[in-house]
C-alpha cells in the first residue's frame, strides 16, 4: 500500500472553518525557536552594518518563527530603535541572523 503523503489530509480542509485550522496548524509545525548566534556571527553583523553601506545585501532574520531570505538594499539603520530600514521592511538587530554583500 502506498503512501499518499499529504492528500490524506484534504478531506479535512473541506470546509472553510478546517481549512483555516489545518493551514495554522500546519504553520505551527513550522515554526521553530528564533536561533542564537555565536560571538562571531554577531561580530560580522556589527561589522557590516558599520562599514560603508554597499548595495545590496543578502539578509537572513528570523521572522514570526521562520527564517527569511531575501536580496535588500539598505536604506538607514536606526540606533536608537535598534532596527535595519531596507528598501520593503524593518528588521530588529535581535532578528538579523546573517547579512552578506551581493557581489554582480
Amino acid at each position: 500500500m502506498s503512501d499518499r503523503g499529504m492528500k490524506k489530509w484534504a478531506p479535512y480542509a473541506s470546509l472553510i472553518e478546517q481549512g483555516r485550522y489545518v493551514r495554522q496548524v500546519r504553520q505551527h509545525h513550522r515554526m521553530i525557536q528564533r536561533p542564537h548566534l555565536a560571538s562571531d556571527q554577531a561580530q560580522h553583523i556589527e561589522r557590516v552594518l558599520t562599514s560603508p553601506i554597499q548595495n545590496p545585501y543578502h539578509v537572513t532574520y528570523f521572522q514570526d518563527g521562520c527564517i527569511q531570505h531575501a536580496l535588500l538594499c539598505i536604506k538607514t539603520i536606526d540606533m536608537v530603535n535598534q532596527t535595519v530600514i531596507f528598501d520593503t521592511l524593518i528588521v530588529a538587530y535581535r532578528d538579523l541572523l546573517n547579512i552578506e554583500s551581493f557581489h554582480q
